[in-house]
C-alpha cells in the first residue's frame, strides 16, 4: 500500500517476492571479476518501460457544503495566510458576478435546433422546482464545471463569450436565463451574487475553501486510483487492463513505451534516474511516483544478458578499460567495436527467452520511499 511521506513521494511495489539484493561489500567491489561482471551488466543490460500518467484532472467530483465547511475546520490558519499574502487580489474589485450554468450541445448529426429544443426542456425542470445544480450535473456538457453543479464561480466582464456575458451580467440574483447560444452551444444561466471593491476574509474564505477541498478530493482520487492500478498490475494485468478496471467511467489515459538503452529517452530526468536504479527490486516491477498533481505509473521489465558472466573478449576488453577509465571511449561508450557483437548476441539470447515473472507475494511491499522533484 502507499504510505506518501510528505507532498511528494515515490513508490514501487516489486512484482517479485523478496528483497531487493544487497549492495556489493568492500571486498566484491574490489575484486577485478566482480568489476568486470558489473560493468559488463551495466552495459548489456535493458529495461523496457511502459508508462502512462493519471493526473488530477481526470478526477473531477461535485463538492458538497460539508466537504467545504470540514476542508476550512482543518485548514484555516492556511487559508487565512493565503489570503494574507494574496490579499492585492481582493483589493478594488470590478463588477463580478458569481453564476452557474448548463451547456446542451448538438450531439453529430443532431441539427442545432434539436439541442435547443432539449436545452428548453431542461430549463422547464429548473422553473419547475428541480435544483439547478442537480440538473447540472446530470445533464450538462461542459466536463469543466458539470460535476460541480455547473458552477463557474465569480467572473468580471470580458471573461466570457459575448452573448453569455450579456445574458448574466443583466439576470438579477437568483433568476434563470432563457436558453442562451453561442458557439459552444445553449446556455442555461442563474446569478448566484455579485462582488466588487475591497473584500475581507470572511467573504472570501469560501471561494478559497471550496477551491482547496476540490483540489483535496482530487488528490486523493488520483493516489487511490493509482494503488489500485499498481495492485492489479502487481497481481498479473496488464497496465492497459488495470487502467481500465480502475477508471470504469473515463476513457484510460494512453500508455508509452520506451526502452532505458538504446533509444532517446522520452520521459522526464526523475523517471529515468528511478528506473536506471543498480539493484532493482525484481525482473518487472511497478512504480508509482508521485509529482505535483499526478501520479506516473511505470510498468518496467528487465532483460538480462545469457550468458550473465561476459563471454572471454568481452572480459579482456572490459578488464584493459577497467585498468585505463580515462582512456578514450572509456566506460560509459559502450563495449568498442569488437566486442559490441558479443554483448549485442548476449542482449538478443536474453530477448528470445526473457526471465519468468515471479508471483507477487499476497500484499504490495514498500520498496522505497524517496524524494523526486516537483514539476508542472
Amino acid at each position: 500500500m502507499r504510505k506518501p511521506v510528505g507532498w511528494i513521494a515515490l513508490l514501487c511495489a516489486a512484482c517479485g517476492g523478496g528483497p531487493a539484493a544487497p549492495p556489493a561489500t568492500a571486498a566484491e567491489a574490489e575484486s577485478p571479476e566482480r568489476a568486470v561482471e558489473r560493468a559488463y551488466l551495466a552495459e548489456a543490460e535493458r529495461r523496457d518501460v511502459q508508462m502512462t500518467r493519471l493526473s488530477e484532472r481526470l478526477f473531477v467530483r461535485a463538492v458538497t457544503p460539508a466537504d467545504v465547511a470540514a476542508y476550512r475546520a482543518e485548514h484555516d490558519d492556511e487559508l487565512r495566510a493565503l489570503f494574507d499574502a494574496n490579499r492585492q487580489r481582493w483589493t478594488d474589485l470590478e463588477p463580478q458576478i458569481h453564476a452557474r450554468h448548463i451547456l446542451i450541445r448538438a450531439t453529430a448529426g443532431e441539427p442545432p435546433q434539436a439541442a435547443r429544443i432539449r436545452a428548453e426542456q431542461v430549463r422547464r425542470r429548473i422553473l419547475d422546482g428541480e435544483d439547478f445544480a442537480a440538473v447540472a450535473a446530470a445533464e450538462s456538457q461542459d466536463p469543466g464545471s458539470a460535476a460541480q453543479g455547473g458552477d463557474l464561480g465569480f467572473f468580471p466582464r470580458g471573461r466570457m463569450v459575448e452573448a453569455f456575458e450579456a445574458a448574466a451580467f443583466a439576470l438579477a440574483d437568483g433568476a434563470v436565463s432563457e436558453v442562451v447560444p453561442s458557439r459552444f452551444g445553449f446556455h442555461i444561466i442563474r446569478v448566484e451574487g455579485r462582488r466588487e471593491g475591497t473584500l475581507s476574509y470572511e467573504e472570501v474564505v469560501p471561494e478559497l475553501a471550496e477551491r482547496g477541498a476540490r483540489n483535496s478530493l482530487r488528490r486523493e482520487a488520483m493516489l487511490a486510483a493509482a494503488d489500485d492500478v499498481v495492485e492489479r498490475v502487481a497481481g498479473g494485468a496488464t497496465l492497459e487492463q488495470a487502467l481500465a478496471a480502475a477508471l470504469p467511467e473515463r476513457t484510460p489515459p494512453t500508455t508509452e513505451r520506451a526502452a532505458y538503452r538504446g533509444v532517446p529517452w522520452p520521459f522526464r530526468p526523475e523517471v529515468q534516474e528511478h528506473v536506471a536504479e543498480e539493484e532493482p527490486p525484481g525482473e518487472r516491477w511497478v512504480e508509482a511516483l508521485e509529482a505535483d498533481r499526478e501520479v506516473i505509473v511505470l510498468v518496467v521489465t528487465r532483460h538480462l544478458p545469457d550468458p550473465a558472466t561476459p563471454p572471454p573478449a568481452v572480459a579482456a576488453c572490459l578488464r584493459a578499460r577497467l585498468a585505463q577509465p580515462t582512456c578514450d571511449g572509456g566506460y560509459e561508450a559502450g563495449p568498442c567495436d569488437a566486442c559490441a557483437p558479443e554483448v549485442q548476441r548476449a542482449l538478443e539470447g536474453a530477448r528470445a527467452a526473457p526471465p519468468a515473472r515471479r508471483a507477487p507475494g499476497a500484499a504490495l511491499r514498500q520498496h522505497r520511499v524517496a524524494s523526486i522533484a516537483a514539476g508542472r
